[in-house]
């Protein structure tokens, strides 16, 4: 089948627009370590008591963690202790590392699971057009008005569409998207108008230009 422009999946685009919320989601599980770092798992009581705010304690837990990555003892990182007592402190170091570098890269873990269930949610939405496209089923004629373009939502922010105002044979204006990769179609550009059902709590609709080979069974 050929191809419709809804095959090129624009991660890239995806991926820089996430990096605006991705900020505030980093630094909240940023303090959010500091919060865990100063609970009886992880602080050590050395001395008289003190109370440290998280989101100090959050510094202190990063610097401490590259402190002991940057001074890793040479005879555990060559593997040649000399005794029973240097295996156990190296068992030691080696697991305060890892609970400590654990918690530090949480984060990240957290927000990269975030980027990856927002690409697979992207790619299985574009796959569904091109499923509703390449078979034409329900499509509907419309003209794009003048001027073309219509306003942006959350739902052409996140899915990276670019949205439409087109007029029907009915003369009711409607908004649908097209492909961001595409140049914005000009005032009386004729589409075609795909469905796509309740989205983000709103009746949506995708398009493409019309093409000869593609039908449009009725209008609106």
């Amino acid at each position: 089948m050929a191809l419709t422009p809804f095959h090129d999946i624009p991660k890239r685009q995806f991926l820089l627009r996430m990096i605006g919320p991705g900020i505030p989601i980093l630094i909240f599980f940023f303090f959010l370590v500091g919060t865990v770092s100063i609970s009886s798992e992880f602080s050590k009581p050395e001395g008289p008591e003190t109370v440290v705010p998280f989101w100090i304690a959050s510094f202190y837990h990063y610097g401490g963690v590259i402190s002991q990555v940057l001074n890793v003892p040479s005879v555990c990182l060559l593997g040649n202790s000399a005794s029973d007592f240097q295996d156990h402190q190296c068992d030691h170091f080696w697991g305060e590392l890892l609970k400590s570098g654990g918690l530090a890269a949480a984060p990240f873990f957290v927000l990269a699971i975030l980027m990856l269930l927002g690409l697979d949610e992207l790619s299985s939405t574009y796959k569904r057009i091109q499923n509703r496209v390449e078979k034409g089923a329900g499509a509907l004629g419309g003209i794009v008005t003048d001027p073309p373009e219509g306003t942006p939502d959350i739902f052409s922010w996140f899915y990276c569409f670019r949205p439409v105002m087109v007029e029907l044979s009915t003369h009711e204006q409607i908004k649908v998207y097209v492909s961001g990769e595409v140049q914005l179609p000009a005032p009386g550009v004729k589409l075609i108008i795909f469905d796509m059902g309740q989205r983000m709590g709103e009746k949506r609709r995708v398009a493409r230009i019309y093409a000869p080979h593609v039908a449009v069974l009725r209008g609106e």
